[in-house]
Order: C-alpha cells, then structure tokens, then sequence
C-alpha cells in the first residue's frame, strides 16, 4: 500500500496577567488578562523541544509595540525563573489544551514601572541560543498600553496561559487504497483531555506518538472511534526532521505485513494532542502488505478571545 499524507492544521496563542504582591502574599495591584504575540522564534522553537522554551519570565520598562520578530524586550528590567505548571483542557467549545505558568518574582528584585514582559528561554538577553518565546505590552482594560508599579517592598507575579487549538473542522481527502477509492477524514479526538491535549512539560513538536486502528468509525471530537482495536496495538509514530521556519512537522506511522486485518478508523496520541482518521469504505490490509499514513502537523497563531 503506498503511503498517505493528512495535513492536520493547529493554532495556538497566549495572554497575561501582572500582579503586585505584598510580604504577606497580598496582592496590592493587578493588570487583568492581555494579550500577547507569540514571536516567530517561538513558533519555530515549537517544532523542536527546546526543555527551556518557558522557563524565563522577563520584565521590562519599554513601550515599543511588540512584533513577532521581536527577538528580546525593549528595556529589560529582570527575570524569574521561579515558576509553576499546570495543565488542563476547555470542558466545552470553544476546546483547548492549556498551559498555566505562574512565575514569581522576588520581593524587591524587580522594582519601577513594569511595561513590557515576555518569556525566553534563557534570562540573559543576546545570549547564544536566546529565544524570545512571547512579548507583550502591559495593557489595561480597554487594550491601551499602561505600566503597574512594583514597589521595593513588592513582588512582581506573572501568570502566562498559553492555549493549543485543535481543528474546529474535518480535513477530508481521497485517495486510492488497494485499487479502491476511499474517502479519508480526519478529525480531532478527545479534546476535553488535558492529559492528551497539554501532554509535555512545554507545547513541542517532537514529541514521539503512537497509533492504533479499530473496526468502527470515528466518533465526535471529544470521543474517539469505535469497534474493536486489532491486535499488536499500539505502533509508534516517528517524528520526521523538523525544517527551520517551516512551522510544520510530519509523523509517519507503519503497520507491518503481519498480521492481516480490517479497519475502518485509526487514533493517534501524542504529538501535541489526539487525531482520528476515518477510512470509507475500511482498509482491508493483507499479511503482505504494510499500511503506512503520514500526518503533516502546521501550525499558526490565533488571538485570544
């Protein structure tokens, strides 16, 4: 069976919140949520694991409106890399895999008028290897620049939400399958999982997924498909080498020549999320043959509601 190849278009995008907390944990003044761009570099830092990618939240005084090529802060100020994580998923659409970073500052380390803020992946801007993974201006309610002042007896807490959005719609294509027509579907599987939708410790695209086919037919977004799943599940896919600025990634997954069976659907997990593919009518592969399917990952920014 020759190969096929299922594009699988994502975005993604982040926002922040600037706190100014007191010695006794108070907060003395808050920002609110704003958005962010996520630079080029991040995007392209996406594609790699880079285990540093989100660690360094950097502060700064500057008010040049930021770009996505932006490749560090207008005026740094200072850096924490004292940071927690946590992962979840939208119960409801619209759906999303989310990462919730809260990054703290220590008290009097960061001190004046905060007007910028980003993350990199080292705290030394210009550094060999630095990737400014998001800038933003701080921003009030009505979306125009603004500062919030840390004191010398404050600290300075950044919470950054960044957000993964799978497909809001079939990818449907056709190709030739054993000399028979056949109507391949993809969709996106199990998005209410946070366990599968903000699977890595940072958003990667190389991170290695698996495979397994099933008799039935895909279910909705939040399900997965149904039938029985054939034995010798689950195969690995394996990544394919990742092109710089490309913003896309494939995987290629193989079922060997034995054993022989039918199928009507597949699932993938890993690889930044859960995707199903639908084959109409099954695939019926022999003990001679193999089944190999590639799916083309892209990948693009989206402005948070």
């Amino acid at each position: 069976m020759k190969e096929l190849i299922v594009n699988v278009p994502m975005q993604c995008g982040g926002r922040f919140k600037l706190e100014a907390v007191n010695a006794d944990g108070e907060v003395t003044k808050s920002t609110g949520w704003f958005d962010n761009i996520v630079t080029n570099g991040g995007l392209d830092a996406m594609g790699v694991l880079d285990p540093n990618m989100l660690s360094f939240c950097l502060a700064g005084t500057g008010t040049t409106t930021p770009a996505a090529t932006d490749t560090s802060l207008s005026a740094y100020l200072g850096s924490s890399t004292s940071f927690s994580l946590s992962i979840g998923a939208q119960s409801t659409s619209p759906y999303f895999g989310t990462y919730l970073l809260t990054y703290n500052f220590d008290i009097g380390s960061t001190t004046g008028n905060v007007a910028e803020i980003g993350i990199g992946n080292r705290s030394s801007q210009g550094a060999g290897g630095f990737v400014l993974f998001s800038h933003a201006l701080v921003l009030d309610g009505g979306g125009s620049p603004t500062t919030i002042t840390i004191l010398s007896t404050e600290a300075l807490r950044v919470t950054y939400e960044f957000r993964v959005y799978p497909p809001t719609s079939d990818v449907t294509t056709t190709d030739t399958i054993n000399g028979v027509s056949t109507t391949i579907t993809l969709r996106a599987a199990n998005v209410t999982s946070a366990g599968l939708w903000a699977n890595t410790p940072v958003p990667a695209m190389n991170t290695p997924g698996q495979m397994s086919a099933y008799t039935g037919t895909i279910g909705t977004v939040t399900g997965s498909p149904s039938g029985t799943g054939h034995t010798g599940n689950p195969l690995t896919f394996t990544a394919n080498a990742y092109s710089t600025n490309s913003l896309q990634r494939s995987y290629t997954g193989t079922f060997p020549t034995s054993p022989a069976f039918s199928f009507g659907a597949i699932q993938t997990v890993g690889m930044m999320g859960s995707y199903q593919v639908q084959f109409t009518p099954a695939v019926n592969k022999l003990n001679t043959q193999t089944f190999t399917i590639t799916l083309m990952f892209s990948w693009a920014r989206k402005t948070l509601p």
